[in-house]
């Protein structure tokens, strides 16, 4: 979803920050999946 096979800057600081990020985004995603129930028909 997030591309997440090479990060898109150069420079350390740089890298570990896109990483950072896109963890959360990923977590934010799965508690989002998580949370939202099927509603019954």
């Amino acid at each position: 979803k997030f591309r997440y096979a090479r990060a898109a800057y150069f420079g350390l600081c740089k890298v570990s920050a896109q990483s950072h990020l896109k963890a959360m985004c990923l977590n934010l995603l799965k508690a989002a999946n998580r949370l939202s129930v099927p509603v019954a028909a």
